[in-house]
């Protein structure tokens, strides 16, 4: 780590969303190193940001969520099922290329440049395989006959996904995207940039397919 990381962990304030992490990610998973980095200001990036197009996602994502929801209304009425279909095959198509680039790139190189970070990826690196898990769960309850009970899960199982969506995508801005701007240099930023192009482009050709022959 270069001395301009190392001089990064000095004093400043938590984020002021810090305790609405707590439920998910308490303070004892957070090393001290990796807090006082979080804690240090921004710095004005010198390069574009590589996590652009990954906010962008979340914003997109975050969006559609309301929708989502929308289409299991409770309260005994029957769930929606054409866009709540549509809306997971997005939100499944999201994941084979955006998770994937993290879980690929843009942690590890996290991971080997602040190794302080490490026990903030860990629990992120748990919520993308349950995110994944619930994903699968709720199309393959979908696949079954249609009943009260069917639909009364499936309400319970879509709430679920989008609670642990919302509270994902914010620590993962927060202790992820942020975090790297800060003790990243410009030419680690640049290379992560110049990897996650095709590596993107790859997942995306490899989704189309998929999803041309029927099986996404």
């Amino acid at each position: 780590m270069s001395a301009g990381r190392a001089s990064a962990g000095g004093a400043g304030a938590w984020p002021e969303n810090a305790g609405d992490m707590t439920a998910v990610m308490g303070p004892n998973r957070i090393q001290g190193d990796a807090l006082g980095v979080m804690r240090a200001p921004a710095n004005t990036l010198r390069v574009a940001s590589p996590y652009a197009r990954f906010r962008r996602d979340h914003s997109r994502v975050l969006a559609r969520l309301d929708s989502l929801l929308a289409c299991v209304p409770g309260r005994g009425r029957a769930i929606d099922e054409p866009p709540l279909r549509r809306h997971l095959a997005t939100i499944g198509r999201q994941f084979s290329t955006h998770l994937a680039a993290e879980e690929a790139l843009i942690y590890p190189v996290l991971a080997r440049s602040f190794p302080e970070a490490a026990p903030t990826l860990a629990p992120l690196h748990e919520e993308h395989d349950e995110l994944r898990a619930m994903l699968a769960s709720l199309i393959q309850r979908l696949a079954t006959p249609r009943s009260r009970e069917r639909d009364v899960q499936v309400g319970v199982e879509v709430r679920d996904l989008v609670d642990l969506l919302r509270v994902h995508i914010r620590k993962e801005e927060s202790v992820v995207f942020d975090v790297s701007e800060r003790v990243l240099e410009p030419r680690e930023l640049r290379g992560l940039a110049r990897r996650l192009d095709p590596f993107i482009a790859a997942r995306h050709r490899r989704v189309v397919t998929r999803r041309r022959k029927g099986t996404s």
